[in-house]
């Protein structure tokens, strides 16, 4: 009897929730760290795995901080143009200088 069916190959972690939080989310990141860290308080993984995924979650949280990052740098570096023409101090064209009397 070589033969085994699906269910029975199953792993402890096939047994977890179907549902799943989404890794490309700051929100999603927390609720999974969340369910990890309930999971090894109620003993039902082990401490060692539980600090493996946890680990792995913080490096998914420091990509998306450094992708935020790098899409709000784009957005400053597209906006710069505008804002060099519009110093402080300088009156536009159509925008004479106030002065204080």
């Amino acid at each position: 009897m070589k033969s085994k069916t699906k269910k029975a190959k199953a792993t402890p972690h096939a047994k977890r929730s179907l549902v799943r939080a989404k890794l490309s989310t700051l929100g999603g990141i927390i609720a999974e760290t969340t369910k990890v860290y309930r999971e090894a308080r109620n003993g039902k993984i082990l401490h060692k795995e539980a600090r493996s995924l946890v680990w792995i979650l913080g490096q998914l949280r420091a990509m998306l901080e450094t992708q935020a990052l790098e899409r709000i740098e784009q957005q400053l570096e597209e906006l710069e143009p505008a804002i060099e023409t519009h110093k402080p101090g300088h009156g536009g064209i159509n925008r004479p200088i106030q002065l204080a009397h």
